[in-house]
C-alpha cells in the first residue's frame, strides 16, 4: 500500500499530521505513520497491567468503604453512588446476561467492565461519595544536583473513616465491632486529613556509602466521624477523647516539621528487583515542637527518633532463586511522640504512597494496616525469590516470579502503657505467598496473600500493587 491508499482508508485528516511533520514527504510520512504504530505496540502491554492494577485498586477500595463486595452492582440501583453513571446500561446488562447463565460473581463483573468506567470513578460525583481523597506527587533523580540524589514527595489524603486500632496491641479486634450497619458499631474508625511534604537528598561519602539529609512537614486533622450508617461516639477514637486519655493539645491533630541526617550502605545490582547485594540505612529523625501543639516549650514538645534498616538479597541459583530479608527498627530516643505522628513509618524511598503502623502492604501482610501502633517497633520479612520463566513479548523481556515469605512484627516500645495497657497482640506473624510480572527488571506488578497465624478474626489479606516492598 503506498500513501493515499491509506490516506483513502484512514481519512486525510489523520494522514496530513504525518504529511506536514515530514513536510511533504509522503514516502517519509508512511514511514513515521508505521514507527507510530510501533510505538504504541511498545505501550499496549503497559496499559493492559496499568488497567487491572487501577481497577482492583477501586475495587479493594470501595469494597471495604461500603462494606460489601457486590459493590458495582448494589450501586448501580436506585439511590446508589453509580444510578447516573453513563455506564450504568451497559453493566447492567452485563451482569444480567450472566445472572441469566448461571456465571454471575463480583470478580466476573469487575473484570467485564470497560476502562471508561473506572475513569468515572474520578470525576466529581462518584470521587465525593467514595469517601477517601488521595493525591500523591513523587521525584526522584540522580541528575538534578551533580553527584546528589534528589528525592520528594507531596501528598494530601482525606479519609473519613480511618482505621484507629488503639495502642500497643491493648484492643482485642471484634469483627462485629468494625462498620456494623445492623448495630451503628463503628469501633475502629475516625476522620483524619493529612499533608506530608518529604525531602531528602544523599551523596557519595566514600565507595558505596552514602550520607543521607532530609526534611518533612506533617499536618494532620482528627475528629469523630460523620454517618448516617455509624454512630461515632461507639468509636475508640470517641471514647479516648472524651476520657481524657488522649491529650486534648493532640486530640485534633497538629503540625510538626522533622529533620533527619544518617548513613545509606548501598551495594544493590538492581534497585527494582535486587539479586545480589546489601541495602542498609540508619538516620536519625528529630522534631522540636516549633509549632507549640503541646504547650512545652520548643524542646520540651520535641522528640527525638531513630530509624534504621538492614536488607541482603542473597542468591541461591545465580539470579532465579534469592533470598532476601529485611530487618528494621524504629523507635523514640528522647522526648514522646505525638499520639497522631505514631502510625508513621519511616523510609527514604515510598515504593508505596504510605506506610502506617504495622500491619498492611510494608510490613506485616496479612496484618490489617495500622492494626499495632506504639512508640517504637521492630519488624522483619523474609522471602524467597524465585523466577519461574522468563518470555519475550510486544518486543519487551518479561519474567514471571514468586515469592513464599513470612512476616514479623512487634511493638518494642509501648506508648503511655500505664494508660492504655499493653496487650498479647504487640506480636504478630504472618506467612503467604506472591506472584510477580516483571517487565524488564524494573516495572513490576504484584499479587501477595497473607494470612496472619493464629488469628482466625483477620481475614486473609490479598493486595494487588507495585514492586517488591523492598
Amino acid at each position: 500500500m503506498n500513501y493515499y491508499d491509506f490516506e483513502n482508508a484512514f481519512s486525510a485528516a489523520r494522514m496530513n499530521r504525518y504529511k506536514e511533520a515530514c513536510e511533504g514527504d509522503t514516502d517519509r510520512a508512511l514511514a513515521l505513520y508505521w514507527l507510530n504504530v510501533k510505538l504504541c505496540q511498545q505501550f499496549y502491554g503497559i496499559i493492559n497491567v496499568f488497567e487491572i492494577v487501577l481497577r482492583n485498586a477501586i475495587d479493594r477500595h470501595y469494597s471495604a468503604r461500603f462494606n460489601d463486595r457486590d459493590w458495582i452492582y448494589s450501586q448501580l440501583q436506585e439511590g446508589g453512588m453509580l444510578e447516573y453513571a453513563p455506564q450504568r446500561k451497559e453493566v447492567m446488562e452485563k451482569a444480567v446476561l450472566m445472572k441469566e447463565a448461571g456465571r454471575y460473581s463480583p470478580d466476573r463483573l469487575v473484570a467485564s467492565v470497560s476502562l471508561g468506567f473506572w475513569a468515572y470513578m474520578f470525576t466529581k460525583v462518584p470521587f465525593r461519595l467514595g469517601g477517601q481523597s488521595l493525591l500523591h506527587a513523587q521525584y526522584d533523580s540522580k541528575y538534578l544536583i551533580p553527584g546528589v540524589r534528589v528525592t520528594g514527595a507531596v501528598s494530601w489524603q482525606y479519609d473519613p473513616l480511618y482505621y484507629f486500632y488503639g495502642f500497643n496491641g491493648s484492643e482485642a479486634f471484634d469483627p462485629a465491632l468494625n462498620l456494623n450497619p445492623a448495630t451503628g458499631e463503628a469501633r475502629y474508625n475516625c476522620q483524619r486529613s493529612m499533608l506530608r511534604i518529604l525531602l531528602d537528598l544523599q551523596g557519595k561519602l566514600a565507595g558505596r556509602l552514602n550520607w543521607v539529609a532530609g526534611t518533612s512537614f506533617w499536618g494532620f486533622g482528627i475528629q469523630d466521624f460523620e454517618s448516617k450508617k455509624y454512630d461515632p461516639a461507639t468509636s475508640l477514637y470517641h471514647q479516648w477523647v472524651a476520657e481524657g486519655k488522649i491529650d486534648a493539645s493532640q486530640a485534633a491533630g497538629g503540625m510538626r516539621l522533622e529533620m533527619k541526617a544518617g548513613l545509606v550502605y548501598d551495594t544493590r545490582n538492581l534497585e527494582a528487583a535486587p539479586s545480589r547485594g546489601i541495602w542498609a540505612e540508619a538516620y536519625i529523625n528529630g522534631s522540636p515542637d516549633l509549632f507549640g501543639a503541646s504547650g512545652k516549650g520548643v524542646w520540651g514538645g520535641g522528640y527525638l527518633k531513630l530509624a534504621a534498616h538492614w536488607r541482603q538479597y542473597l542468591p541461591l541459583v545465580s539470579d532465579r532463586l534469592v533470598l532476601a530479608y529485611h530487618l528494621a527498627y524504629q523507635g523514640t530516643l528522647a522526648g514522646e511522640t505525638p499520639f497522631y505522628m505514631l502510625p508513621v513509618i519511616y523510609t527514604l524511598y515510598l515504593r508505596q504512597t504510605g506506610s502506617e503502623g504495622l500491619g498492611g502492604l510494608n510490613t506485616v501482610r496479612g496484618l490489617i494496616q495500622n492494626r499495632l501502633v506504639g512508640e517504637g517497633y521492630a519488624w522483619a520479612n523474609v522471602e524467597l525469590r524465585w523466577k519461574l520463566f522468563e518470555f519475550k513479548f510486544i518486543g519487551q523481556n518479561w519474567y514471571l516470579a514468586t515469592n513464599p515469605f513470612v512476616d514479623a512484627g512487634y511493638v518494642l516500645q509501648p506508648y503511655r502503657p500505664q494508660v492504655f495497657g499493653v496487650g498479647s497482640e504487640r506480636f504478630d506473624v504472618s506467612a503467604g505467598l506472591g506472584l510477580k510480572l516483571a517487565m524488564n527488571e524494573n516495572f513490576i506488578v504484584s499479587v501477595e496473600a497473607a494470612q496472619v497465624l493464629g488469628h482466625s478474626e483477620y481475614p486473609m489479606g490479598l493486595v494487588i500493587a507495585l514492586n517488591y516492598i523492598f
